[in-house]
């Protein structure tokens, strides 16, 4: 009978270890499957990518000086280099315009020469002795009968009143004198300006009937042509633009969602293409306050639909000037790096192994005795490029961190590592 028993223990004890054999490895397979990983320790940066162009600061229009028919120089044309005082532009008069100019010209000459002779006769008659000497006679006159009447009036001959009228009389006459000197100076004086302004005309006008260069006013670059080959153009008309390639200023535009997180001093890269290894390095100079719109097309269905996004325009002022090789061109596309933040010796893990509570705060999971234990963090620098974003509080370099895709864990849940992964062993950085 205690032989029966025993039996019965021994079977009890085998099928309980079986079950619980079988239970444990059903559990060990139903945990999830984690990576681990450990935190990494460099260099960190955030930045906004943009695209813009090279505008060029100081652009000069360049004018014809006057009317007439267009001869361009055969080096004119949009991208070429011109040194300061090369004739760019010939402008010779056409028939129409040298005849309306050369009458002009008879017309205004004989008037000068009528002008001229009018103030020829009005100076020699101010500066003749006759004038002048009736004037200094008038006036003596004036002062004698002054003197007499004070003589006069001392000896009781004549009132104070009759005195007091020979003093006005002097007086007025005096005024009298010093006036009709200024007016007779003034009138000269008009007289004189007036000839200038019609000598100055006559020479507009000469100059009209000759061909015209003109020239570059510094070393710079065409940035427009407007003009072509035997046009007839009037005074005044746009020419040629030209630019100083020594003051181009790479513009980046940047949406008006990122526009707050700029600011003037960021450090920026511009590059030629996306793709491109040669940079240039530079500082953010400044920023507009003016929003501009920037309209595309999407297409979906039958119709396509229009879309609108505001940018502001940033100004880089780069470390190097661009100079005359021209590495970008003017108005060319460009493409810019703004470094928001960067750091050399940040703790930072990747995106994917961070979790949210419902009130934003940020924490991930650790793996400590085959479980998932939930750690507090604090953020800060985020690198889209590389999805990597530093940890600045909550994990040291030698914690294992879980990571791995559409994980839901729960506070001590256990956890199964991926094949080929040690938990006892060292882990290589992610």
């Amino acid at each position: 009978m205690k032989k029966k028993i025993f039996l019965l223990f021994i079977l009890i004890c085998i099928f309980a270890g079986i079950f619980y054999i079988r239970r444990h490895f059903m559990e060990v397979k139903k945990r999830p499957l984690v990576e681990i990983i450990l935190p990494e320790k460099g260099r960190i940066m955030s930045k906004i990518t943009a695209e813009g162009n090279v505008e060029a600061q100081n652009v000069v229009r360049i004018d014809a000086p006057m009317s007439g028919k267009i001869q361009l120089s055969k080096d004119v044309k949009v991208g070429s280099m011109v040194k300061r005082g090369e004739a760019m532009v010939l402008i010779t008069p056409d028939e129409e315009s040298i005849k309306i100019i050369r009458e002009s010209l008879d017309e205004m000459e004989e008037d000068l020469r009528i002008s001229q002779r009018k103030y020829g006769l009005s100076k020699e008659s101010y500066e003749s002795v006759q004038e002048e000497k009736c004037l200094e006679i008038n006036l003596e006159k004036a002062k004698r009968k002054y003197e007499l009447a004070k003589g006069l009036y001392e000896l009781g001959v004549i009132a104070y009143q009759e005195l007091e009228a020979e003093k006005i009389n002097l007086l007025r006459e005096e005024n009298s004198t010093k006036k009709q000197k200024q007016d007779t100076l003034a009138s000269l004086e008009i007289e004189r300006l007036n000839i200038i302004k019609k000598e100055n005309t006559t020479k507009r006008l000469k100059e009209q009937l000759i061909t015209k260069e003109v020239s570059a006013k510094f070393d710079g670059v065409i940035t427009k042509v407007n003009v072509k080959n035997d046009e007839i153009v009037v005074k005044g008309y746009e020419l040629i633009t030209l630019a100083n390639p020594e003051e181009l200023i790479p513009i980046l535009q940047i949406p008006g969602e990122n526009i707050g997180k700029i600011q003037v001093g960021q450090k920026a890269v511009i590059k030629k293409e996306y793709y491109s290894t040669e940079e240039f390095s530079g500082r953010i100079e400044g920023i507009s306050m003016v929003s501009e719109e920037e309209k595309g097309s999407v297409e979906g269905g039958y119709y396509g639909y229009q879309t609108e996004k505001d940018y502001f325009k940033v100004m880089v002022r780069l470390d190097k000037a661009i100079g005359n090789d021209l590495p970008f061109g003017i108005n060319k596309r460009i493409y810019g790096e703004i470094i928001l933040e960067e750091k050399d010796n940040a703790i930072k893990v990747p995106f994917n192994v961070i979790h949210y509570e419902d009130d934003g705060k940020p924490y991930l999971f650790l793996y400590k005795n085959k479980m998932a234990k939930k750690q507090a963090i604090t953020l800060g620098t985020r690198s889209e490029e590389d999805e990597y974003v530093e940890v600045v509080k909550g994990v040291n370099l030698n914690e294992k961190i879980i990571s791995g895709v559409n994980l839901e864990l729960k506070e001590n849940q256990k956890v199964k590592v991926s094949k080929g992964e040690k938990e006892n062993e060292n882990i290589i950085p992610h």
